[in-house]
């Protein structure tokens, strides 16, 4: 029995050096020589991104309910929009404001007008002319559209925009235009001729500024180092979402704690101008003296309540 089960024992072995003896080595070296290869021609690059499309519609007046409609392409297959009067958070028909991705492209901006029962698209004007109607022919009027990041070369332009529209609903109006990122002499569409009022160009991203400063943006030969620093500048702009987010919360409760106090300062004394007053009454017929007493004493009592809680 010792010499059959040594005899399989040996057969066994002999079975799995054929199957993983010979080709283990063969198969870590084709293993190295991928790897190699990888990364011989592996170019990897962190690009230095520019900030966030932003897109601003202001208004000169409120004669009119306006909005403001985005499209744009983000490499899916199909396009996208968006409208200012559609968004819950961003639904203002006087003022929006959008921010797109950095690599947003063939982005356009036009602008609706509410009526009662149906909504216009904006029309062009020159407001290098006057702001006079850009007309096709007889009674035929341009739509106002803006155009960014279309055509070669284009795709990379900084963009930080503000629109503002004036005029009531029958002929409303883009009356200024200004690309605050803009790098270069004006383009066509702009026009803000006082330099004291044109939009003020945001400032770059807390969160891009920490992945750039974690990792500068460079080029890469091998595909594991770049793995290493695309992880540390998400760890670093993480980090730096997760302060704001903390700071966030710190001004909310802040506010909140404010607001409480105000509340309760508010109510305690309307309650007890309520209650002189209450008092006041029957003192009145009782004892005159003391119930114009309670009267002006709950008079100045209200009156002090409602101020703080004005000023406050």
């Amino acid at each position: 029995m010792d010499i059959e089960n040594a005899l399989n024992e040996r057969q066994f072995l002999g079975e799995a050096s054929e199957l993983v003896g010979d080709e283990g080595p063969n198969a870590a070296a084709t293993s190295r020589d991928d790897h190699d290869s990888i990364a011989g021609t592996f170019n990897g690059r962190i690009h230095a991104l520019s900030p966030p499309v932003r897109l601003r519609m202001l208004s000169a007046d409120r004669l009119c309910a306006r909005a403001m409609v985005v499209e744009w392409e983000d490499g899916s297959d199909s396009r996208q929009k968006w409208r200012s009067s559609d968004d819950p958070l961003q639904n203002g028909w006087y003022e929006a404001e959008k921010l797109l991705p950095p690599s947003a492209t063939n982005i356009t901006v036009q602008f609706h007008i509410k009526g009662p029962r149906k909504g216009w698209e904006v029309c062009a004007v020159d407001r290098h002319d006057g702001c006079k109607w850009v007309q096709l022919g007889k009674d035929r009027f341009a739509k106002e559209v803006i155009c960014f990041r279309i055509g070669p070369g284009r795709f990379c332009d900084p963009i930080d925009a503000g629109f503002e529209l004036k005029g009531p609903i029958h002929r409303c109006f883009l009356h200024r235009a200004w690309n605050a990122a803009r790098q270069g002499p004006p383009e066509e569409w702009e026009y803000w001729p006082e330099e004291e009022t044109r939009p003020p160009e945001e400032a770059e991203p807390v969160a891009l500024s920490a992945a750039n400063l974690a990792v500068p943006p460079q080029e890469f030969l091998d595909p594991q180092l770049y793995l290493d620093a695309c992880v540390e500048r998400l760890v670093a702009a993480a980090s730096k979402l997760i302060n704001v987010h903390r700071e966030t919360l710190r001004a909310l409760r802040g506010l909140d704690a404010t607001c409480t106090g105000n509340w309760f300062r508010a109510n305690a004394g309307n309650t007890f101008t309520a209650g002189l007053m209450i008092a006041a009454v029957p003192s009145t017929i009782l004892m005159p003296p003391l119930g114009i007493g309670l009267a002006v004493a709950g008079s100045v009592a209200g009156s002090a309540a409602f101020g703080g809680d004005t000023l406050q």
